[in-house]
């Protein structure tokens, strides 16, 4: 692709850098900005060429690693301040100039340390297919994009940088070093309403409290909580009475168990203590409902089924 004139790509990270726990078995300096450091064990396979190197507040860009990968050349030549000073938020990568230069020779301590991906590194990005001209840049960038699905329970982030793609004096495209990133967080759609269940009424406590176990037909792994309400499960709109003249939410009214959110035993069977009074003249019909919580606290909607309490 020719471009006459630069313009601005968009792309987005498709990996976080690796950032991998090493030890130094030895270090030996080659000029004053720049050592050679041994690892006791090779680096993995990574983009580390232009990542850090870190052990304690010394911070170190890896510019050489040796063909078996035990040992690597570090330079503080062209690091930031903020790389300097250990804070390497400030850019990312490289973005505001050095003000103090080191004067003295740097050497790695024998011992433990970490090992840091360049976070620039092409493999970790992924070019937003929409270009934007530099001499006529609008003041917001829309693109459309196929990103990865939502998060099934969590959240996610998206992570988005910007460079420069230009014609140099050979007529070769030249890409610039990417800005800083901007991200965007996205979280998991509510859960959906646990399957249908069974109730087994285990009898009452001592403190005259209805204990039952809920059987869900389908294992969940996520959170549950178990709630009641007197009624029957028709009289809820939960329960199928969408448009009835005394329909009322489940939700709205449920009173919640002893227990409150738990982890379903072997994934589908909860047991709850409802604080229920004892029918001793009339029968009671209950209505139970389950709903799932996940790791956000968001909740599903109540799946609900009914119970007969026969008076003593």
């Amino acid at each position: 692709m020719k471009l006459r004139s630069g313009v601005i790509e968009l792309a987005r990270r498709v990996r976080d850098p690796l950032i991998q726990a090493i030890d130094i078995a030895d270090a030996a300096v080659l000029s004053p900005l720049t050592c050679k450091v041994t690892l006791s064990n090779p680096l993995p396979q990574g983009e580390f060429i232009g990542g850090h190197l870190t052990s304690g507040s010394l911070t170190g860009r890896i510019t050489a690693i040796s063909y078996d990968r035990t040992q690597v050349e570090i330079s503080r030549d062209d690091l930031s301040e903020g790389e300097l000073t250990g804070n390497q938020h400030l850019s990312e990568p490289m973005c505001t100039p050095r003000t103090n230069a080191p004067t003295n020779t740097f050497l790695y301590p024998r011992g433990p340390a970490f090992a840091s991906e360049n976070s620039a590194a092409p493999t970790l990005w992924k070019p937003v297919p929409t270009t934007f001209p530099v001499t006529a840049l609008p003041s917001k960038l829309m693109v459309n994009e196929d990103v990865p699905p939502l998060p099934s329970d969590g959240i996610d982030t998206l992570v988005y940088a910007a460079r420069v793609r230009f014609n140099n004096f050979d007529g070769k495209t030249i890409d610039g070093q990417f800005s800083n990133t901007v991200s965007a967080s996205r979280k998991s759609r509510p859960p959906q309403s646990p399957p249908p269940f069974m109730m087994n009424l285990l009898g009452w406590d001592y403190f005259q409290r209805l204990v039952i176990s809920v059987v869900l037909t389908d294992p969940i792994e996520s959170l549950c909580a178990v709630a009641w309400n007197l009624g029957r499960k028709s009289q809820f709109l939960e329960g199928g009475n969408i448009a009835g003249p005394a329909s009322k939410s489940f939700a709205a009214a449920a009173i919640s168990g002893l227990f409150g959110p738990q982890k379903p035993h072997h994934n589908n069977i909860l047991v709850e203590v409802l604080e229920i009074p004892e029918p001793h003249f009339l029968d009671a019909y209950v209505t139970v409902g389950v709903k799932r919580i996940d790791s956000l606290g968001q909740e599903s909607k109540y799946t609900v089924d009914e119970v007969l309490i026969e008076a003593e």
